[in-house]
């Protein structure tokens, strides 16, 4: 099961660094192109809805945030 990660677009510092080095290695991340903030979250929910299922046919696809925990040992 692949595991691929969709990202919001972050421009410099540690983090967007962190995440550039990560898909160098792995090849697994996408970047969205959207506004940031709380009175946007329904639309990043759907660019990146619409972002996943354009770039991988899956059974399944989940959306968390940097506060969530997904405990991939206790998938079925």
């Amino acid at each position: 099961m692949g595991c691929p990660f969709v990202s919001s677009s972050i421009s410099g510092g540690v983090l967007d660094r962190a995440i550039e080095a990560e898909d160098s290695k792995h090849g697994d991340f996408s970047r969205l192109e959207h506004v940031e903030g709380y009175m946007k979250l329904s639309a990043k929910t759907k660019a990146y809805f619409a972002t996943a299922v354009s770039l991988r046919d899956a059974d399944f696809y989940v959306k968390v945030d940097d506060d969530v925990h997904v405990n991939m040992g206790s998938r079925r």
